[in-house]
């Protein structure tokens, strides 16, 4: 089950950078782009550290994810459509992956 909770975290990470880097052009959402960026680099690091079993992985897991809502949120402001379902699947993803690190 852990491996399970790592891969999706790994993927959910990887998308993120990803997302990110498709839009860090855009100067006025820029920060936003920055945090879901820096947010996927720590959830992907707080794989690599529950792969290695290095007590409290969690931290940078609860960090990361933080970011990456965080940043969806502001991108969501910023370009004025902000929708609330999205975010809601976003965050109960983060809090499953959060959970399956704590387990």
């Amino acid at each position: 089950m852990k491996t399970v909770i790592c891969i999706i975290a790994l993927i959910y990470g990887a998308l993120c950078v990803l997302a990110s880097f498709t839009q860090i052009k855009v100067k006025d959402r820029r920060l936003a782009n920055m945090a879901m960026l820096g947010g996927g680099i720590v959830l992907i690091a707080a794989v690599l550290l529950q792969w290695l079993h290095v007590p409290f992985s969690i931290v940078p897991a609860v960090l990361g994810s933080g970011m990456i809502c965080a940043a969806a949120i502001s991108n969501g402001i910023k370009n004025g459509k902000v929708h609330v379902s999205h975010h809601i699947v976003r965050i109960v993803i983060s809090c499953i992956l959060i959970i399956g690190f704590i387990i």
